[in-house]
Protein backbone atom coordinates (compact mmCIF):
# COMPACT_ATOMS: atom_id res chain seq x y z
CA UNK A 1 0.00 0.00 0.00
CA UNK A 2 1.34 3.44 -0.92
CA UNK A 3 2.13 5.91 1.80
CA UNK A 4 -0.12 8.93 2.18
CA UNK A 5 1.66 12.14 1.03
CA UNK A 6 1.32 13.58 4.56
CA UNK A 7 3.46 10.68 5.86
CA UNK A 8 6.40 11.32 3.49
CA UNK A 9 9.54 12.30 5.36
CA UNK A 10 11.34 15.29 3.89
CA UNK A 11 14.49 17.17 4.84
CA UNK A 12 14.81 20.95 4.95
CA UNK A 13 18.08 22.86 5.26
CA UNK A 14 18.36 26.48 6.37
CA UNK A 15 21.21 28.82 7.22
CA UNK A 16 20.97 30.19 10.73
CA UNK A 17 22.35 33.42 12.16
CA UNK A 18 22.22 33.66 15.93
CA UNK A 19 22.86 36.75 18.03
CA UNK A 20 24.59 35.61 21.21
CA UNK A 21 24.77 37.07 24.72
CA UNK A 22 27.97 36.16 26.56
CA UNK A 23 27.55 38.60 29.46
CA UNK A 24 26.78 35.89 32.05
CA UNK A 25 29.73 33.69 31.09
CA UNK A 26 27.61 31.37 28.93
CA UNK A 27 26.46 31.56 25.33
CA UNK A 28 22.75 32.40 25.33
CA UNK A 29 20.86 32.93 22.07
CA UNK A 30 19.14 36.34 22.08
CA UNK A 31 17.74 36.23 18.56
CA UNK A 32 17.80 33.78 15.67
CA UNK A 33 17.18 34.27 11.95
CA UNK A 34 16.81 31.58 9.29
CA UNK A 35 17.57 31.84 5.57
CA UNK A 36 16.61 29.41 2.79
CA UNK A 37 19.36 26.98 1.84
CA UNK A 38 19.95 28.85 -1.44
CA UNK A 39 20.42 32.18 0.41
CA UNK A 40 23.83 31.54 2.01
CA UNK A 41 25.29 34.81 0.68
CA UNK A 42 22.42 36.79 2.24
CA UNK A 43 22.88 34.98 5.55
CA UNK A 44 26.65 35.59 5.47
CA UNK A 45 26.15 39.32 4.78
CA UNK A 46 23.61 39.60 7.59
CA UNK A 47 25.90 37.81 10.05
CA UNK A 48 28.80 40.06 9.02
CA UNK A 49 26.68 43.20 9.51
CA UNK A 50 25.74 42.11 13.04
CA UNK A 51 29.38 41.35 13.84
CA UNK A 52 30.43 44.75 12.44
CA UNK A 53 27.97 46.35 14.88
CA UNK A 54 29.80 44.60 17.72
CA UNK A 55 27.38 41.72 18.21
CA UNK A 56 28.55 38.19 19.01
CA UNK A 57 27.23 36.00 16.20
CA UNK A 58 27.09 32.29 15.45
CA UNK A 59 26.61 31.24 11.81
CA UNK A 60 25.39 27.77 11.01
CA UNK A 61 23.39 25.35 8.94
CA UNK A 62 20.31 23.61 10.29
CA UNK A 63 18.72 20.38 9.12
CA UNK A 64 15.12 19.48 9.90
CA UNK A 65 13.51 16.16 9.04
CA UNK A 66 9.83 15.51 9.32
CA UNK A 67 6.45 15.15 7.69
CA UNK A 68 3.11 16.93 7.64
CA UNK A 69 1.60 14.15 9.73
CA UNK A 70 4.37 13.95 12.36
CA UNK A 71 5.87 17.43 12.30
CA UNK A 72 9.59 17.84 12.91
CA UNK A 73 11.01 14.50 14.04
CA UNK A 74 14.72 15.35 13.99
CA UNK A 75 16.72 18.57 13.96
CA UNK A 76 20.45 19.14 13.79
CA UNK A 77 22.78 22.12 13.68
CA UNK A 78 26.35 22.64 12.46
CA UNK A 79 28.19 25.85 13.31
CA UNK A 80 31.19 27.48 11.70
CA UNK A 81 34.15 27.58 14.09
CA UNK A 82 36.05 30.78 14.85
CA UNK A 83 38.79 29.68 12.44
CA UNK A 84 36.23 29.33 9.61
CA UNK A 85 36.19 25.54 9.58
CA UNK A 86 33.06 23.40 9.72
CA UNK A 87 32.35 20.05 11.35
CA UNK A 88 31.73 17.08 9.05
CA UNK A 89 28.32 16.38 10.58
CA UNK A 90 25.42 18.00 12.37
CA UNK A 91 25.14 17.77 16.15
CA UNK A 92 22.58 14.98 15.65
CA UNK A 93 25.25 12.81 13.96
CA UNK A 94 23.93 13.12 10.40
CA UNK A 95 26.44 13.97 7.69
CA UNK A 96 26.38 17.41 6.11
CA UNK A 97 25.57 17.01 2.39
CA UNK A 98 28.54 17.77 0.12
CA UNK A 99 26.49 20.28 -1.88
CA UNK A 100 26.95 22.80 0.93
CA UNK A 101 30.77 22.76 0.43
CA UNK A 102 31.53 23.82 3.98
CA UNK A 103 35.30 24.06 3.79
Amino acid sequence: MARHPDDQISTLYEWTVEQIDISQGERDIIECWFFDENKRADAERFAASLAADGEVVDFGLSQMRGSIAEGVIDRGYAYRDDDGSWPSEFDNGRAIPKRFALA
